[in-house]
């Protein structure tokens, strides 16, 4: 799928509701995420989703991608 949108608010949601679909396949999935403030607002709306208990983090393996 492909994002296309100069509105962080939109493409912050589409991504968020992409890992949410993800984790629902796939509980166990392993998380590639960068350090940065670019993806902040993904990080926010993932939050929310954790928190209102919509995300199963339970089982998730996250890992730091560094690009320098």
């Amino acid at each position: 799928m492909k994002i296309i949108t100069n509105d962080i608010a939109v493409s912050s949601e589409q991504i968020a509701n992409q890992v949410k679909d993800l984790l629902a396949e796939k509980p166990d999935a392993v998380l590639g995420v960068s350090f940065g403030r670019d993806l902040i607002p993904v990080y926010q709306k993932l939050k929310e989703l954790g928190q209102a208990g919509e995300l199963p983090f339970g089982d998730v393996r996250v890992f730091v991608c560094c690009e320098y």
